[in-house]
């Protein structure tokens, strides 16, 4: 914060965002992150892509994440229930498909 705090642009000129500063300045000081396939996307690994979201319902994590991180919508309690967590336009909804993901209920506290 210290950092920051004394040269403001410095810093915005060399981060894009405040979770980037972070992660970069704790990086130099030798901050150990989680392995990388602890930590997954909801919508990028547990989602089927592509043509596969109509044909499979399964959006459980890969077995060996043990974090899943929900960035943007859907949101857990949403995703539990299949749904966005806001409408879509009639033409989105076809491809915006959403099946149910009851195991975040397991974990969700």
């Amino acid at each position: 914060l210290d950092a920051y705090l004394n040269d403001k642009l410095s810093v915005l000129r060399r981060y894009r965002t405040e979770q980037a500063y972070i992660s970069g300045e704790l990086g130099q000081q030798g901050c150990q992150f989680f392995p990388q396939d602890w930590c997954v996307s909801y919508k990028k690994h547990c989602m089927p892509q592509g043509l596969r979201k109509f044909l499979l319902s399964d959006n459980t994590p890969p077995a060996d994440a043990r974090i899943v991180i929900f960035h943007g919508r859907p949101n857990p309690p949403d995703a539990m229930v299949g749904q966005w967590g806001r409408q879509f336009a009639w033409y989105k909804r076809w491809y915006k498909r959403l099946s149910p993901a009851p195991w975040i209920a397991e974990h969700w506290r």
